[in-house]
Parts: structure tokens; C-alpha cells; sequence
């Protein structure tokens, strides 16, 4: 007999092995991402607001890829709070260095011209 709790527990990929990433590949992302910014830094959060920033966070979502962490270890993006100073468990690949980090094939695991902090 099938155990239905195990089954609808099981995962293909253990999430504390991957981070996630935003690639920056457009300009309707970089918009997301200053408004978002805009909003945060503006300290404002009563319900509106609130409900804004998920809804601009549902949308940065369709530019965020999950990558393994063992892949980030030799060519590791920038952490979002390193570029806009705010406090997001996520890293991001700037639109100026996309060629470095992301191609039509995914990620870029190694690459030897990328930025090591």
C-alpha cells in the first residue's frame, strides 16, 4: 500500500542545497527591482504596501533561477543586499555581467573572468 505522506514529502531537489538567484537579463526586470527597492527604502509597510511588494515579488519570481550550491562555489554572483543595500536572501547577476553568469544553456558554473569576493 502506498504511503500517501511520503509521497507528497518527497522532493527532487533538497532546497537547503540550492540558492536562489536573479538574473537580471531585461529592462522590465530592472524596473521590478527598483520599485521594489523604492518601496522598501521608503519604510513605508501598511497593508497596501505590503500587498504591492508581494505582487512586484510575485513577479521577480519569473527571473529567479534555483542553482546548486556546489555550482555558485566557482563563479558566485553578487548577494542582492551587496547592490541595494537591503536585506534579501538571494543573489543577483547585474545585467552588465550576464555574459559572465548565465547563457541560453542556464547557468555558468565556472568561469575564469568572473568577480571572487
Amino acid at each position: 500500500m502506498l504511503d500517501y505522506n511520503t509521497i507528497s514529502s518527497f522532493h527532487l531537489i533538497d532546497k537547503q542545497d540550492v540558492c536562489s538567484v536573479i538574473i537580471e537579463c531585461d529592462e522590465k526586470i530592472s524596473k521590478l527591482i527598483e520599485d521594489y527597492c523604492t518601496i522598501i527604502k521608503s519604510g513605508k509597510f501598511d497593508f497596501d504596501t505590503k500587498a504591492e511588494l508581494k505582487q512586484i515579488m510575485n513577479k521577480i519570481q519569473g527571473y529567479i533561477v534555483e542553482i546548486r550550491v556546489k555550482k555558485l562555489i566557482s563563479n558566485k554572483p553578487w548577494k542582492f543586499k551587496d547592490i541595494y543595500d537591503i536585506n534579501l536572501d538571494l543573489y543577483i547577476v547585474p545585467k552588465e555581467n550576464i555574459k559572465n553568469y548565465y547563457n541560453v544553456t542556464g547557468f555558468i558554473a565556472e568561469n575564469k573572468e568572473a568577480l571572487f569576493y
